[in-house]
């Protein structure tokens, strides 16, 4: 304790100014980016239940640069983290009593089963 006080004393005795104007701002900002961006993906990669939003996302510079692709929606949201007025996670949250695909009657009404293999939404143009 006492040598923080006299490190204090003697940071405060100096008088200097910081000088804030060597280093500019647009840079300091790109390296908050960029170690925000690499802490985020390693809180990513770490998640174990990330299955759906990682088959379109492995790393969240991919989901950067996706999004200046598509503007994200209702359906979309669905499609990515498999929630919402899918059969499969309605029969899992307890709300229907089955998770069988209305369009076209297959076992799963899941976001992958509505994208790669519903023959009934797949020929109305509408995955």
């Amino acid at each position: 304790m006492e040598t923080t006080a006299r490190l204090a004393r003697v940071a405060a005795d100096l008088h200097q100014r910081f000088d804030y104007d060597s280093i500019p701002i647009s840079y300091v900002k790109r390296l908050l980016r960029e170690r925000t961006i690499e802490l985020w993906d390693a809180r990513w990669q770490s998640v174990e239940n990330n299955g759906q939003m990682n088959k379109f996302f492995p790393t969240i510079n991919h989901r950067i640069k996706a999004k200046k692709f598509f503007r994200s929606d209702f359906h979309l949201c669905q499609a990515l983290t498999s929630h919402g007025k899918l059969k499969a996670y309605l029969y899992r949250i307890g709300i229907k009593g089955d998770a069988t695909c209305e369009y076209c009657g297959g076992d799963e009404d899941s976001a992958d089963h509505r994208i790669y293999e519903c023959e009934k939404l797949s020929a109305r143009g509408n995955n």
